[in-house]
């Protein structure tokens, strides 16, 4: 906790549970954020959840998270539902697979998921970030026009470098 100026608490791994997480219970999240609260130092704590089904589901994470201060936002984490299309591995290959995917296959469920978020959330009191898929100044750019107070690139500095951060950014000063 004193060596990050924020932390991101990611409630569901795709890859375990065959995509389940414990944390899809409010009142296991909640417990979570009790726990978390007396951690001391804490930093911002953003809580990354499952795009869940519909509007309920949202309000259930933001109840759970009611209260808790050091909770500063929310990280929209929208799963690619099965199966995938457009991929050169085999269909069966893939099915076989734990988890979903990440990178630019999720992003044009991002922004609709971030909508959702968007709508439900106080902004003064909770940040969203914008994250999947972004490669572009333009898509970073469409994730904070549906809501996104920071966006997150991940899987495109792997494949363009640490250049496109700069790249982005001057993007998003035209923009």
């Amino acid at each position: 906790a004193p060596h990050a100026d924020f932390l991101s608490l990611n409630l569901n791994c795709p890859n375990s549970l065959g995509g389940v997480s414990v944390f899809e219970d409010p009142r296991v999240l909640r417990e979570l954020f009790v726990a978390l609260g007396e951690v001391p130092g804490l930093p911002p704590v953003f809580a990354k959840a499952k795009t869940p089904r519909g509007e309920a589901s949202i309000d259930a994470v933001l109840e759970a998270a009611d209260g808790f201060h050091f909770i500063r936002g929310f990280v929209p984490n929208p799963m690619l539902p099965k199966p995938y299309s457009g991929l050169n591995t085999p269909p069966a290959e893939l099915a076989a697979l734990p988890g979903t995917l990440s990178g630019p296959f999720r992003h044009r469920l991002v922004g609709p998921s971030v909508r959702a978020w968007y709508a439900r959330i106080d902004p003064r009191r909770h940040a969203l970030f914008g994250v999947g898929g972004i490669r572009t100044a333009e898509e970073a750019y469409a994730l904070i026009r549906a809501g996104a107070s920071m966006v997150q690139v991940l899987t495109a500095l792997v494949y363009r470098g640490p250049a496109l951060v700069g790249a982005i950014k001057r993007g998003l000063d035209r923009l």
